[in-house]
C-alpha cells in the first residue's frame, strides 16, 4: 500500500466545506477581479467582472467572468481558483 500523506501536508493545505461555502459567498456578482502579477509587457493584466455565479453538476461553484475592456473575452473559474489570493485580487474598490 502506497503512503500519499506528504500530498496533504501543510504545503498543500485542504479547505474545509465551510471555508470554501464562505469563500463562494463572498464572491457578487458587478465585483472586478485582476490577475496578480503584470502581462507579458509589463502592463497591469485585463480586469475581469464576475458576470454571474452557479453551481455545476460536480456540486461545484463557478463564476462566470467578463473582461472589462473587451465584454467579448469571457472565461470560467472556480469559486476556489477566483479566491486563491496568489491568482486574483478584488479591485481596491470593490472592498
Amino acid at each position: 500500500m502506497l503512503d500519499y500523506q506528504w500530498l496533504f501536508s501543510a504545503n498543500f493545505p485542504l479547505d474545509s466545506e465551510a471555508a470554501l461555502a464562505r469563500k463562494a459567498s463572498e464572491v457578487r456578482v458587478g465585483q472586478r477581479y485582476r490577475e496578480v502579477g503584470t502581462s507579458f509587457l509589463g502592463s497591469p493584466t485585463p480586469l475581469w467582472a464576475v458576470e454571474g455565479i452557479f453551481t455545476s453538476t460536480d456540486s461545484l461553484t463557478y463564476v462566470r467572468l467578463t473582461n472589462v475592456a473587451d465584454p467579448s473575452l469571457r472565461k470560467t473559474l472556480s469559486t476556489k481558483a477566483l479566491t486563491d489570493r496568489q491568482r486574483y485580487v478584488l479591485e481596491a474598490a470593490e472592498r
